[in-house]
């Protein structure tokens, strides 16, 4: 700011007139942070301005170092920037249109306006950092306003929340422990095991099938951390059957009995033709083949004595 007041306070500088008429009037311009005196018919009189400002003073006047120090400013070029810049001087100083006007009729207007006058620039310094404070003031107020209404919006929210919530607290779905895979494969032969006598019970077969045979003999025993099923104990004759030593053999009692009567009447009941209920065709040794088809020892062989005195 001080430069610039001493600006203010300068006087105009009277230089010598030629050929006799008078004193000129100069004019202080700043360019580019450099202050210079102008003559103010150059600035204000176009022909006088494009009179110096031309093709014969770039090529007659001005020195060779100074016409490759301006030509520092010029565009350059990838190729043939000598010939190419060449040309650009020759278009700039014969008026040609560059998109947006010509750049030598365009400063001549701006020294005419007054545009690079010391006190111009200065209040045009100062009206871009007004206008910048005032930007700067408007987001403030905008982002006020806006963290307002976003706080507005949260209680509203929240209140509406507490209103419309349940009354009772929600319960958080906790995932189940994980198991390793011998207690994943003994619980699912278990489960095999108990749909297979479920199966076996509404069928009315009380025997052991050979798949549970196998499968009891192969049954992984149970992990430490489940509880072994209680086994009942029973008094088995010395000449028992393997059937007849399982531990997992059903002990049917009076109650189970007449629950398997009453679904077996129930099942010829509505299901008369029913090929389990058709046994006029069965024999004694087919009974006792069914029954101990796939066994060791078994009656159902024709060798044996009992199969012998039956037949």
């Amino acid at each position: 700011m001080d430069s610039l007041d001493h600006m203010l306070t300068d006087p105009l500088e009277l230089g010598p007139c030629g050929d006799g008429h008078g004193t000129r009037i100069m004019e202080d311009c700043l360019l580019g942070g450099t202050r210079v005196s102008l003559p103010e018919d150059l600035l204000e009189d176009p022909e006088i301005f494009f009179d110096v400002v031309s093709l014969s003073t770039w090529q007659e006047v001005l020195s060779d170092s100074q016409r490759e120090h301006l030509q520092q400013f010029l565009p350059h070029f990838p190729e043939d920037s000598i010939q190419q810049q060449s040309q650009l001087i020759l278009a700039l100083f014969s008026g040609e249109n560059f998109r947006f006007g010509n750049p030598l009729h365009i400063a001549q207007k701006l020294f005419r306006d007054g545009h690079f006058n010391p006190e111009v620039v200065k209040y045009r310094q100062l009206c871009f950092k007004s206008q910048y404070k005032r930007y700067l003031s408007s987001q403030q107020q905008y982002f006020h306003r806006l963290l307002k209404q976003i706080l507005a919006s949260r209680n509203d929210l929240l209140e509406m929340a507490r209103r419309s919530g349940p009354a009772f607290p929600s319960r958080q779905k906790r995932p189940s422990p994980s198991r390793t895979p011998e207690e994943r494969e003994w619980r699912t032969q278990q489960r095999y095991l108990k749909v297979l006598r479920e199966v076996k019970e509404e069928c009315g077969d009380t025997a052991l099938s050979s798949d549970e045979e196998d499968l009891s003999s192969w049954l992984p025993s149970s992990p430490a951390r489940s509880p072994s099923p209680a086994v009942p104990l029973r008094v088995v004759p010395t000449l028992a059957t393997t059937d007849m030593k399982t531990a997992d053999k059903i002990e049917l009692g009076d109650s189970d009995l007449k629950i398997m009567l009453k679904k077996h009447h129930e099942k010829r009941k509505h299901q008369p033709d029913h090929p389990d209920l058709l046994t006029g065709d069965l024999t004694l040794s087919d009974i006792m083949t069914r029954v101990n088809a796939g066994r060791k020892g078994s009656l159902a062989g024709k060798g044996h004595p009992l199969y012998v005195a039956i037949n």
